[in-house]
């Protein structure tokens, strides 16, 4: 069995990589969700698509919050 060693000697676990990925994913959707989002609001464009993007960026913001 091969260790995760960092400079320290130290690693971190595989929970703990788990995590650190899926925050960076979450994080990485919320960026162009925000941003169509907006974009189709300042066109004045609600439908559900807008709204669904509304709800999907909060969600996940309050998610990782």
């Amino acid at each position: 069995m091969t260790k995760n060693t960092s400079v320290s000697g130290v690693g971190y676990s595989a929970t703990a990589r788990w995590f650190h990925w899926l925050t960076f994913l979450l994080a990485a959707i919320l960026v162009p969700a925000g941003l169509i989002m907006a974009d189709r609001a300042e066109r004045n464009i609600w439908d559900t698509l807008t709204n669904s993007l509304y709800s999907t960026h909060k969600l996940i913001g309050f998610t990782l919050l």
